[in-house]
């Protein structure tokens, strides 16, 4: 994603009013006058990745306050009252922070990830997780290997469905909101199926197990499912940081990698799909890379946007 060159400021709270853009440079009052921001306008602030902004009530002089995000209101103390201020651009932060809090954008109609083989097959114990941004609660698949697992959301309630000996499907009586970040991740061993929604525990179910989950020829779908060959049922939404593991993860592991985004190198980690990044492969196609186990996925309908509301933070 291009970063803006400029900032704009703005007259009215909530990004409103006058628009101004400003690029790295000081200015003190001619020059924000020059640029044709009238002295004590701005209310609101948009700051693209990056960009540092300070500002003072006077010629560099009198109160002053420091911005390095998008500001929908400077605060009362700050409101209509700027008559100068400093605009730096730092081109690392700004890759660092867009590399943080871009994610991929699935249609509900087209989109979809789909994995060059297999991912799920004959695991004794598994984690799958992800951070979900619905747009709607229509019905929806986060992750799908047809025959072996199915994590979605089915009349409007997050829905799995496991194969370990017999079928344990059902769904989560835990509330799924639109337009807000949620980390759903689907846990199985030997003993449970356990489904957790934003790091808490939403429900447990015991399960009949042989020596192993089931296993299919299906690729491994993210954003839709796969029946036979045919997708259906595709997320409308974001979506960032799709994990598989092989291990059945306990709450309290989930809780502490859940906001951050991972090397690639942990554990057990099989595959590691960031959702941050649309590369194209040898033949031009667009692809999502894994940073885990290298298999790299084919990117169908996904667009790569930049969310700021997005609650990640870099690996430690």
């Amino acid at each position: 994603m291009a970063t803006e060159s400029y900032i704009t400021v703005y007259t009215n709270r909530d990004f409103n009013g006058n628009p101004v853009n400003l690029a790295a440079g000081t200015y003190r009052l001619g020059q924000l006058l020059d640029k044709g921001v009238i002295n004590d306008s701005i209310s609101s602030i948009k700051i693209p990745p990056g960009y540092t902004v300070c500002v003072w009530e006077h010629n560099f002089s009198g109160k002053t306050a420091t911005f390095n995000t998008d500001t929908p209101y400077v605060g009362d103390e700050y409101d209509h009252v700027i008559s100068s201020m400093t605009v730096e651009y730092d081109a690392k932060a700004a890759m660092e922070v867009t590399a943080l809090l871009s994610v991929m954008k699935f249609n509900g109609a087209s989109s979809l990830i789909t994995t060059p083989k297999t991912l799920a097959n004959g695991l004794s114990s598994f984690t799958l997780e992800v951070w979900v941004k619905p747009f709607s609660l229509k019905d929806g698949v986060f992750f799908h290997q047809e025959t072996v697992v199915e994590f979605s959301i089915r009349n409007s309630k997050l829905f799995y469905w496991v194969l370990p000996s017999d079928i344990v499907a059902g769904s989560v009586d835990a509330p799924v909101t639109v337009q807000e970040w949620h980390h759903v991740a689907l846990v199985g061993d030997s003993t449970n199926t356990r489904i957790y929604l934003d790091g808490k525990l939403v429900k447990t179910v015991g399960i009949t197990f042989q020596k192993t989950y089931a296993s299919s020829s299906s690729p491994f779908v993210i954003g839709a499912g796969s029946w036979s060959g045919r997708n259906d049922l595709f997320f409308d939404g974001e979506m960032t940081e799709a994990r598989v593991w092989n291990v059945a993860r306990s709450q309290a592991d989930i809780q502490a990698s859940m906001s951050q985004r991972l090397s690639g190198k942990e554990p057990n980690l099989i595959a590691y799909y960031p959702l941050n990044e649309i590369n194209l492969d040898e033949s031009n196609t667009p692809s999502a890379l894994d940073m885990a186990g290298g298999n790299h996925c084919t990117a169908k309908n996904v667009v790569k946007v930049y969310d700021v509301t997005v609650p990640l933070k870099k690996s430690t």
